[in-house]
């Protein structure tokens, strides 16, 4: 039997060269070379001073950029782990409180593995709504991660959170967390009869399953009362089921629209238009105006006044020195335009509506809730909402590498505050612990009272 030594060191040599390829991409994955870096930094700098909506809510002033970017730089320049790299950029946009300002690292995001469970805050106490974990169920309290308090993870790990509200910031908490926490971890919970328990944690074996979203829409009471669910409008689909069930339920007397936990996507035009049966108000808006003229005001007029009373030892002209008294409205102006009202077109439902939301519920289902708490078209019920939307500018470095800035900023059609604050409901309706261990819909049932009261003054 002869042995053909040739080819088979060459598949050799081709297996041991592949094997470096995929060695050196692993590797290569894991650092951000810094030429790199420099250009990702320096890109974000000048994005936030040309494009950055919400300088009034940001930890630091528009003054205070240069030197901020310029600490930030030296630990970039240092930083060539590319997690720690993120982490970095997170950080720094994080100074801006803002949730639609953010970087993102599509293969950082790739690499994490499931926490095992979802929560919300209430009441300072982290509260379990969904386990793929056996031994923890909904309604469980977290109270430790690897024998660390909930809270002090928290606190360590909002600087990394991109947020303008405390709430909002807790709602977007987990996502941080699952950056630091290791595959395999420890849990200290507090179960519904108050017993504390310790179970220990292997996020590699955790499956988790993929949740379906879909608008959903039924009879609560016949031919009365109809309840529209839309969890998203992250793609036209939502929409488009929406308007089928609000012309299937057109006659209904009450019609419940339910938006909590829904993050957003396109504005929901069309179904707003449908619903909608007198004339109404979008939010009002802003952008900033990042003039050149603007900047010499702000940087170089005073110290040219300075300079020309010290060259010619008298006071300057008094047209540069009124200029003096616009500096601040030089500092941060915005281009601000407000609502016009939209006559109505294409009515198909007239009848009573109620709206819940809660603060999941954020960006372009805000855009829907916002007209019609404006004009008093239906009862909103349930929480605040996440307080935030505004179209961000883009910009792809590539690798999966991104950023988002907030290039707008959102009013109520009334010029009241918006951001960080939300839409206040007509009727606030809370969860209780007590809620999420018998699966109950406490709004739900709210909203179900009030409709069958609308119900009662219409049969009159």
């Amino acid at each position: 039997m002869k042995i053909r030594i040739k080819p088979i060191l060459g598949y050799l040599i081709l297996i041991l060269l592949l094997q470096g390829i995929f060695a050196y991409s692993r590797e290569n994955l894991q650092t951000i070379p810094l030429e790199d870096r420099l250009f990702i930094m320096s890109k974000t700098y000048s994005s936030i001073a040309l494009y950055f909506a919400h300088w009034e809510d940001a930890s630091i002033k528009l003054e205070q950029m240069d030197s901020v970017y310029n600490n930030f730089l030296k630990r970039a320049i240092a930083t060539e782990n590319r997690k720690d790299f993120a982490l970095l950029m997170q950080e720094f946009m994080a100074l801006l409180n803002n949730t639609h300002t953010r970087y993102s690292d599509n293969e950082l995001i790739k690499e994490k593995k499931p926490l095992g469970y979802d929560w919300i805050n209430l009441d300072d106490q982290w509260i379990v709504t969904k386990s793929s974990i056996e031994e923890l169920k909904k309604g469980d309290v977290i109270i430790k991660i690897n024998k660390k308090a909930t809270s002090e993870y928290y606190e360590d790990f909002s600087k990394y959170i991109n947020a303008s509200s405390e709430s909002s910031r807790k709602v977007m908490f987990r996502y941080v967390l699952s950056q630091f926490i290791p595959e395999k971890y420890s849990l200290e919970f507090m179960s519904e009869n108050g017993k504390i328990k310790n179970i220990q944690i292997d996020r590699g074996e955790l499956t988790v399953k993929k949740e379906v979203w879909k608008t959903e829409g039924r009879w609560i009471k016949e031919d009365r009362i109809a309840y529209i669910k839309i969890p998203s409008f992250g793609g036209p689909k939502f929409e488009s089921d929406a308007i089928e069930y609000v012309k299937e339920f057109k006659n209904a007397d009450v019609l419940i629209m339910d938006v909590r936990g829904n993050g957003g996507g396109t504005t929901p035009e069309q179904l707003i238009d449908i619903l909608m049966d007198r004339p109404y108000r979008g939010p009002a808006e802003s952008t900033p105006l990042s003039l050149g003229l603007f900047k010499f005001y702000i940087e170089f007029l005073p110290k040219a006044l300075k300079q020309y009373k010290d060259t010619y030892k008298q006071e300057p002209p008094e047209s540069w020195k009124k200029l003096l008294v616009f500096q601040d409205f030089f500092k941060n102006s915005q281009l601000l335009w407000k609502p016009d009202y939209n006559e109505v077109e294409n009515t198909i439902y007239t009848n009573s509506m109620i709206i819940l939301a809660n603060i999941n519920t954020g960006s372009a289902a805000e855009d829907f809730v916002i007209p019609f708490k404006d004009n008093g078209r239906a009862i909103i019920m349930g929480e605040p909402t996440f307080g935030s939307t505004g179209q961000p500018y883009m910009y792809e470095f590539g690798d999966g590498i991104s950023i988002g800035i907030g290039t707008k900023r959102v009013y109520m059609p009334d010029g009241s505050r918006f951001e960080g604050v939300g839409i206040q409901p007509d009727i606030e309706v809370r969860l209780a612990r007590e809620d999420i261990y018998e699966s109950r819909d406490r709004v739900l049932e709210k909203a179900v009272e009030e409709a069958e009261k609308l119900l009662i003054n219409s049969d009159f």
